[in-house]
């Protein structure tokens, strides 16, 4: 008898703008962001497994701090989709994921989010297409803020917490140039320390307006870095910055290309726009003294996908 297996890819994403707009009663922040995935991609193989109940996983390489127990966003995904679809799963006790890990963690990139998206697709496959994408939405909603924007990915905009996506026309294929600086932040921290500053120190955090949606509409498709670049901002960016100082200078290090550069979403990664390879190669060799690790990718028109 064939094992059921599935194999799904998960983007990385980076904030082309991120506005913070105030604390809500929930304990979220009111967001507006434009986001994009990119060809920063975790690898997912899902086997279902008739001889076991429940969630399992394995992540090759181990990431230090990620977990691959209840902690980890794909263990909820698969709780919380069971709960929606009911117990059986394609008519198999549980579900055993092996994730091959690329995405950095702790990095503002949005690699736990992606995973968990990818966990319900896959989930939602071998089940039979039990949910509509609506139903699949409303699951990843409440696993995390960008979960939702990976059930469809390319391009969008979102406010909210981050979980009403808007869809937009795909953007032209740009390149990015990546670099992740030592040391980890989570969302958390960042967050919290944005609040305490902007309580006691306002002018130190410059503010950041994402723009109306026309303008990203007309920018995006067209490719023009330097239109995209008048869009970019982020309100966690000061933040960031003196939370882990290498992300301003690597900030500068593009500034001295005459290249603009700046914090994915909750950092500490910092990231470029490029119109060629050759262009993103030159800005990640002045990344390098400053980065713990470095990537070149593209901009990637989906989000999660079944490749098999």
């Amino acid at each position: 008898m064939v094992t059921p297996r599935i194999n799904v890819v998960a983007p990385a994403k980076v904030n082309l703008c991120l506005e913070v707009l105030g604390l809500r009663e929930d304990g979220y922040h009111e967001v507006r962001t434009s986001l994009q995935a990119i060809d920063l991609l975790d690898r997912l193989e899902f086997r279902l497994d008739a001889s076991q109940e429940g969630f399992s996983m394995e992540m090759d390489p181990e990431v230090p701090g990620v977990p691959v127990g209840e902690g980890n966003l794909c263990h909820s995904a698969f709780q919380r989709f069971r709960e929606v679809a009911g117990e059986g799963i394609a008519g198999a006790g549980g579900l055993h994921l092996r994730l091959f890990k690329r995405i950095p963690a702790a990095a503002g990139l949005g690699g736990g989010s992606s995973d968990a998206a990818a966990t319900l697709l896959a989930l939602n496959e071998l089940s039979g297409a039990l949910l509509a994408r609506e139903e699949l939405a409303d699951i990843a909603a409440g696993l995390g803020s960008d979960v939702p924007f990976f059930l469809t990915g390319g391009t969008a905009l979102a406010e909210g917490r981050g979980e009403r996506v808007r869809p937009l026309e795909a953007a032209a294929p740009l390149w990015v140039a990546l670099a992740k600086p030592r040391g980890a932040l989570s969302a958390r921290e960042v967050y919290e320390a944005f609040d305490r500053r902007r309580g006691v120190d306002a002018g130190r955090i410059p503010a950041t307006e994402c723009g109306p949606e026309d303008a990203w509409r007309d920018a995006l498709p067209e490719g023009l870095v330097a239109s995209i670049e008048n869009l970019m901002g982020n309100s966690l960016e000061q933040v960031v910055i003196d939370l882990n100082p290498a992300a301003g200078r690597l900030i500068s290090a593009a500034r001295e290309l005459g290249v603009r550069a700046m914090v994915s979403g909750s950092g500490p990664t910092v990231f470029a726009l490029a119109a060629s390879s050759a262009d993103a190669e030159r800005v990640a060799r002045a990344f390098e003294p400053q980065a713990q690790e470095t990537y070149i990718t593209r901009f990637r028109p989906r989000g999660c996908e079944v490749v098999a």
